[in-house]
């Protein structure tokens, strides 16, 4: 079979089988909330989904062109064939059947057939909601352009049309978060170059603490305090030694700790600098386009008023 969508697979799709139907739809279009399967279409249903599309086509598969599907449509707007005459009756021909009773009966080869085109049916013009235009879709650019033209015209009723009292709160708190922190700003750079300070102190006297109880030790080994007769003399020995060392290594810990934190809160302030800075700006270009859009506003609302 020919694909019938470059978009779509054979497997994508599933007939209608709604009386009178016929039609290809996407498989995603029959669940139905609260059961398991459905096997008729949303407009057999007459049920409302988003725009979509359908194929024709019946048991025979689903064919080339799609249709556009954009809304809701009642079923009971459609004449279905059980709601027209009576079906018509095919009469048996009984003449083959009594010749080939005479025959033996052979067995036949099947006869390869080669498809030599595809096969139109013929279809009927509805005009129903099946074949109506899409409802065309919004442009982004241009909604944009109305939110932002709607936050302005907002914000500028809200001042009254004086621009330099828009945000007048918020900029000043933004001008006095500035000023506090760029004059606390070399009090924290100077605590922080003095937890530097301590911090290579600390570090020396450890490694100096490392060194002497290393030493010790050494010097235990060589005088044959190794021994098991002598191990209570060796540990009252390097008692002071590894005192000495835990002392040092605690007081590294807490100095590395409190240079980190000096650290952090210098950055924070600078950040905090940056971003008040930053707000400040803002505000300012914000005030600028309010300003123009009142300008233009009330120029052009008297003159339409005028005309």
């Amino acid at each position: 079979m020919a694909s019938f969508s470059s978009d779509y697979k054979l497997s994508d799709v599933q007939l209608c089988e709604g009386n009178g139907c016929n039609r290809w739809w996407l498989k995603a279009l029959f669940s139905v909330p609260g059961s398991r399967s459905s096997q008729r279409c949303p407009h057999c249903r007459g049920a409302p989904t988003e725009p979509t599309k359908y194929w024709h086509g019946g048991r025979s598969g689903p064919k080339a062109p799609s249709y556009d599907y954009p809304g809701y449509l009642s079923p009971q707007s459609i004449k279905r064939p059980d709601q027209s005459s009576a079906k018509r009756s095919t009469p048996i021909d009984t003449t083959m059947a009594t010749q080939s009773a005479n025959k033996k009966h052979k067995l036949q080869q099947p006869t390869p057939t080669t498809p030599t085109g595809k096969v139109e049916f013929p279809r009927s013009d509805r005009k129903d909601s099946l074949q109506s235009p899409a409802t065309p879709k919004p442009d982004p650019a241009l909604q944009t352009l109305l939110s932002k033209t709607s936050n302005l015209y907002e914000a500028w009723r809200n001042c009254d049309g004086r621009t330099e009292t828009h945000l007048q709160s918020e900029l000043a708190a933004a001008e006095v978060n500035v000023q506090k922190m760029t004059t606390s700003l070399p009090k924290i750079e100077r605590k922080v170059k003095e937890n530097q300070s301590q911090l290579s102190i600390a570090q020396e006297t450890l490694e100096r603490m490392e060194t002497m109880w290393t030493e010790i030790n050494e010097s235990a080994r060589k005088a044959g305090l190794d021994e098991e007769k002598h191990k209570a003399n060796k540990e009252q020995w390097l008692q002071g030694a590894q005192k000495h060392v835990q002392l040092a290594f605690e007081d590294n810990n807490r100095k590395s700790r409190e240079y980190q934190k000096g650290m952090e809160d210098l950055a924070q302030a600078k950040q905090l600098i940056v971003d008040m800075k930053q707000k400040v700006v803002d505000i300012e270009e914000e005030r600028k386009r309010l300003k123009a859009f009142g300008e233009f506003f009330c120029v052009e609302l008297p003159s339409k008023n005028s005309a």
